[in-house]
Parts: C-alpha cells; sequence; structure tokens
C-alpha cells in the first residue's frame, strides 16, 4: 500500500516536468545542431533545428494539457529558444553564405540574434493574446534552416535579404496568429487555408515541405497587415469625405 502513493508521486512529477523536458530536448538538439555547424555538416545542422522547432512546439501543448505552465517554465523555454532559433540559424546562415559578404554579413547575423532576443523579452512581458506581436523567434529560425537546407541555389546576397527581412519581422508590431487560438475559434478560413497548403506540400513536393509551411505564415501575417492597412485608409478616407461633405452642405 506504501508503494501506491510513492508511485503516483512519481507520476505526478513526471507530468508536471514533462513539457520542461522537452524544452531541455530543443535545447540539446541546438546544441547538437552547433556541433554539426562547427564540424561543417550544415544540412544536419539545418535539419536539426527544424527538429528543434517540434520540440518547442510540443512543450507550449504538453504544458497546457498538463496544466504545468509557470513562470519558470516560461523563462527555460525564453533560454533555449535563444540558442536553437537565435545564435544557430545566424550562424548557420554565417557559415553557409553570409560569410562572403564579410563584415557586412557578420553584422546581419548578429542583428538576426539580437532581433531574436528582443522579441523574446517583449514576448515575456506582454500579457498574453490571441496573437503573437512580431514573428515568432521558433518560425524566424527555423525559416533560416529551411533556406538553407533547401535554398543551395541562392547566392549570399539573397540569403542575407531573407535573414534581414525576418529579423525585422521579429521585432515588428505585425500580429501573426496562434494555432490553438486559430483552432479554439473555429477559423475555418485559416484552418482550411493551411491544411490544404500543408496537404498540397507533403503530396507534390515532399522535400520543401518545412520551407513552404514557415514562408506561407511568414506571408500569412503580411498579407493580412497589408490588407487591413488598405481597408483602413480606404475607411479614413471614406470617413473624411464624409465630413467634408457635411461640412460643405453647412
Amino acid at each position: 500500500m506504501a508503494a501506491r502513493p510513492l508511485l503516483l508521486k512519481v507520476q505526478t512529477r513526471v507530468i508536471k516536468n514533462l513539457a520542461n523536458s522537452l524544452t531541455l530536448l530543443n535545447l540539446a538538439l541546438g546544441m547538437l545542431a552547433l556541433v554539426m555547424i562547427i564540424e561543417g555538416n550544415m544540412v544536419m545542422g539545418a535539419h536539426l533545428i527544424l527538429f528543434a522547432a517540434v520540440a518547442d512546439g510540443l512543450d507550449g501543448k504538453v504544458s497546457t494539457l498538463t496544466k504545468s505552465n509557470n513562470e519558470f517554465g516560461k523563462q527555460l523555454d525564453s533560454l533555449a529558444d535563444v540558442v536553437s532559433f537565435g545564435v544557430l540559424p545566424a550562424v548557420l546562415a554565417y557559415k553557409t553564405a553570409m560569410s562572403e559578404l564579410g563584415l557586412l554579413g557578420f553584422v546581419v547575423a548578429s542583428v538576426f540574434c539580437a532581433c531574436g532576443v528582443l522579441r523574446l523579452a517583449r514576448f515575456n512581458v506582454l500579457p498574453p493574446g490571441g496573437q503573437f506581436k512580431g514573428l515568432p523567434i521558433t518560425i524566424a529560425g527555423g525559416t533560416v534552416a529551411a533556406i538553407i537546407l533547401y535554398g543551395e541555389r541562392l547566392n549570399s546576397g539573397t540569403v542575407l535579404f531573407f535573414v534581414l527581412v525576418l529579423s525585422l519581422l521579429m521585432v515588428s508590431s505585425i500580429p501573426y496568429p496562434k494555432f490553438k487560438e486559430a483552432l479554439k475559434r473555429q477559423n475555418t478560413v485559416y484552418i482550411s487555408f493551411f491544411a490544404l497548403l500543408s496537404l498540397a506540400a507533403a503530396l507534390l513536393y515532399r522535400e520543401l515541405f518545412a520551407l513552404i509551411v514557415m514562408v506561407s505564415y511568414v506571408a500569412y501575417g503580411l498579407i493580412v497587415a497589408l490588407v487591413n492597412r488598405i481597408f483602413a485608409t480606404a475607411d479614413i478616407e471614406e470617413e473624411t469625405a464624409y465630413q467634408e461633405e457635411l461640412l460643405g452642405e453647412d
């Protein structure tokens, strides 16, 4: 009988720490990716960053399911993300392509790291919401890895351009949807778009699956922000015209 409470206690502790274990797996995969990059195996390094992104996505889901969300886990996740999706993608892009550009390549790689850290710091102090403010660092880092992995024909200047754009998107105010919030709200347009896109990518371009999905997520935020800006401008112009018409009647 005494063994049963002990077993229950161990089981509870394991469940509570499962999310943190996935976070540490994310960090371990990041460290392994760093070793691969140092040894010159860029392809494996890029793959490991994408695997780390999967682990990072799972730890959030697990913490919600096990009701183990806490400040410690939040800070641990951010520190692991700095390594796996801030430092490593920048090093990967620099070693693979941007080193050819000398100081400029180094500066842009450093900017990516800095923007990633700023993005995480802002996320940690903002109240929870239904959307991300700025591109999540996991997507930014994963996109860099996918570009390097599947864009071997890209020259150093093109890689630098993409890295710089992703850096700026991380510290922007452009809203990006949270997948779990989209599911909760039953946003059929958003879900259907990504479901069809993922299915098409998986069937037609299996080797480009990660790149297509991540670039589409990045583009989605930009397109929605642009459309909202256009409609907002149109509404302002319409309101201004209406006010001028009223003044003219007076």
